[in-house]
């Protein structure tokens, strides 16, 4: 999964709660689940700025072959 994906899957979740359509203990989970990805990778982006390198995190990452 890449930021894109994860965007996709809240958007997505965004929307069936709108409509309706969403168990909201299921949408709470799943943002509940994104937001501590986001600060993993947020603690990833730190540490190599500390560090003086580049990061290598997938999720950041386009799929290959795509753009």
């Amino acid at each position: 999964m890449n930021i894109r994906e994860l965007r996709e899957v809240l958007s997505q979740q965004m929307l069936a709660l709108r409509d309706g359509k969403a168990d909201p203990k299921r949408a709470n989970a799943i943002v509940n689940a994104a937001g501590k990805i986001i600060a993993s990778v947020r603690l990833e982006l730190d540490y190599a700025k500390m560090l003086g390198v580049k990061p290598n995190i997938p999720l950041l990452l386009p799929k290959p072959g795509k753009r």
